[in-house]
């Protein structure tokens, strides 16, 4: 996937905001009593569900289908990815969550796609903020598709 990273800080990456009525993308500055900036709280102040914090998943198809997916979400728009725990099947990069639209742009692993293909999903959580489906919006890169198009992530 792509290497560039100029558009994490222009995004909401997940992050609680303080409370603001408009996301701008700022991440917490623990300003308000009700946000505790908490980097893997499920939701922010205004009850929006964030990314941040590890996740699971089964593996439904291709040709890692009965496996397990942990994606690994940090509060500074990067990830990382592994299929069953294994160091050969890995993937990190960064990510942004803007509504239900979540991006993606791998940077590096042995399954990262190529430069330039970011893929784009749209993202439906809970109400408990405890798991969150995939549904793919664009990607061109086929083997992320197969792992994160229709996932059930729950929250680790």
């Amino acid at each position: 996937m792509d290497t560039g990273t100029a558009d994490v800080a222009a995004s909401d990456t997940g992050t609680p905001t303080d409370g603001a009525a408009a996301d701008t993308g700022a991440t917490d500055t623990g300003a308000d009593a009700a946000d505790t900036g908490a980097t893997d709280a499920a939701s922010d102040a205004a009850g929006a569900c964030t990314l941040v914090g590890i996740w699971t998943a089964p593996v439904t198809k291709g040709p890692f289908a009965g496996g397990t997916l942990t994606w690994t979400f940090a509060n500074d728009g990067t990830y990382t990815g592994v299929i069953n725990g294994s160091s050969t099947y890995t993937w990190g990069g960064t990510w942004t969550l803007v509504g239900s639209t979540f991006t993606i742009n791998d940077t590096s692993g042995t399954f990262a796609c190529p430069v330039g293909q970011f893929g784009t999903y749209a993202v439906t959580f809970a109400p408990t903020c405890n798991t969150a489906d995939f549904a793919l919006t664009s990607d061109v890169c086929t083997g992320r598709t197969l792992v994160i198009d229709m996932v059930h992530l729950t929250r680790s």
